[in-house]
């Protein structure tokens, strides 16, 4: 059994990379939860932002998936269900899909976050108010904190230090930490928190990002250096990679994104969402975040392309703020298609001369108007 499931770690990760690479650059993924209408099931989609496609996780008996991570170790993707009252984990192919842990119907497991390094998984049980902690390999489960809480929602892990961040929707909203045993427990954030829900942390920078009624804080690791990133709809779930914010927001059907000083870029949108709300990004083929000036990305810093405000995501070259005129998403390098030109390229080139097309960028005719018309674009009828 042991070799079967070794068999379907390597398959699956190397159907993510087939799916998610398409070429040897790096790439960034979004795991998206939507819980679906009223009496339907929901699903899981996988975002490829590099290819600005969609897909749907293929597993059976998904009914409400809440909270989600992904181990970039064996290529799992793991999710709570707050209808099945369990974790489960699949990959991204479908293979291995195993229930990791199940609980009684007072459960409500509204927070999840790994350490796959270290081999530790932590959940929030709002339900019964506690924070439980898993072996990912052995499967074995401790409850860690089971005092003084009221809600229990979002929970993240700090790999390099080995402690857990929370959130609690109780009467006396804060935010809290304590290592992985459970031990050296404290405060962080006590006041001005307004249902906070989604909890991030960036490790470089030694911050906290986390959601509420409205509004993305961030602080400092010990609480101090407080301050606000974003100010928008009531929000559910962040999590942050490489410098951007990814956020689900109550009733909405799109997946914002902001950068850390509150810019934001172009949303990513499906038809097929329905109810976003547990969201969480990762690259599957690179292990560190990239670390390039602005207008730069990649593992060799390559200039972006022509991205509106020349700003590009930093693993993929994606222009997330859209192409500057006369330039095709994602990385808008290359021209708009023949016939076309302009904003978005939704411009149609008029009536140059010999049928050649316009210039992508002005819509200028280069040879000239076919007979009866004039003006650079040809767009002058002459009378």
């Amino acid at each position: 059994m042991a070799y079967l499931s070794m068999i379907y770690v390597i398959a699956s990760s190397l159907m993510l990379q087939c799916r998610c690479q398409g070429s040897p650059e790096s790439e960034v993924v979004v795991l998206v939860t939507d819980v679906g209408d009223a009496g339907k099931a929901g699903s899981i989609y996988i975002f490829n932002v590099s290819q600005m496609n969609l897909t749907q996780l293929e597993v059976p008996n998904i009914n409400k998936p809440f909270a989600i991570d992904y181990d970039v170790t064996t290529g799992h993707i793991y999710w709570t269900d707050v209808m099945m009252y369990h974790i489960r984990r699949a990959t991204s192919a479908g293979l291995d899909d195993v229930v990791v842990a199940s609980f009684n119907s007072s459960s409500l497991l509204g927070g999840l976050t790994l350490d796959g390094t270290s081999r530790k998984l932590f959940y929030t049980d709002e339900g019964s108010k506690i924070i439980g902690r898993m072996d990912m390999d052995s499967l074995e489960s401790t409850v860690i904190v089971y005092t003084h809480m009221e809600q229990p929602r979002g929970i993240v892990a700090d790999t390099a230090y080995k402690n857990i961040y929370w959130t609690d929707l109780g009467k006396e909203e804060k935010i809290e930490t304590c290592n992985y045993s459970g031990g050296s427990r404290q405060s962080v954030v006590t006041s001005g928190l307004s249902v906070p829900s989604g909890i991030s942390i960036d490790e470089k920078a030694g911050r906290l990002f986390w959601c509420g009624n409205g509004f993305i804080d961030s602080v400092l690791l010990d609480g101090s250096g407080r301050r606000n990133v974003v100010t928008d709809t009531p929000m559910l779930d962040v999590t942050v990679f490489n410098g951007l914010l990814y956020y689900t927001a109550l009733q909405e059907k799109i997946i914002h994104v902001v950068s850390e000083n509150g810019q934001h870029m172009a949303p990513l949108t499906s038809q097929l969402f329905h109810k976003p709300i547990g969201i969480h990004v990762f690259s599957p083929n690179t292990n560190k975040s990239v670390t390039c000036p602005s207008g730069q990305y990649g593992t060799r810093c390559e200039t972006c392309g022509h991205c509106e405000n020349g700003f590009c995501e930093t693993t993929t070259g994606v222009c997330l703020r859209g192409c500057a005129p006369g330039y095709r998403m994602p990385k808008c390098r290359e021209g708009c298609n023949a016939g076309t030109f302009g904003v978005k390229c939704q411009s149609t080139c008029f009536n140059c001369k010999r049928e050649s097309t316009c210039d992508h960028v002005t819509g200028r005719c280069p040879i000239g108007c076919i007979p009866g018309w004039r003006g650079d674009n040809c767009t002058l009828g002459i009378t």
